[in-house]
């Protein structure tokens, strides 16, 4: 991949984790489960792309559904 579009689609996936954890952390449950979709959404595209690897992106995903998991 060229190496901008490489950082680009990086920087989303990213993006969305942080929004995600905001939501975590503002204890707000349905915006946590929505920003939980939109991660998981870019993190499976970033494995597609061959940006990381699926055991990281499977980590990531894990860790994020157990603290949405642990608000409720």
């Amino acid at each position: 991949l060229h190496y901008p579009l490489r950082r680009q689609r990086q920087m989303c996936k990213e993006t969305a984790i942080k929004e995600c954890e905001k939501a975590i952390i503002s204890k707000d449950t349905a915006a946590a489960t929505e920003a939980v979709k939109k991660v998981q959404k870019n993190i499976d595209k970033a494995v597609s792309k061959g940006i990381i690897k699926k055991n990281t992106a499977d980590r990531e995903k894990s860790r994020l559904n157990k603290k949405v998991k642990d608000m409720k």
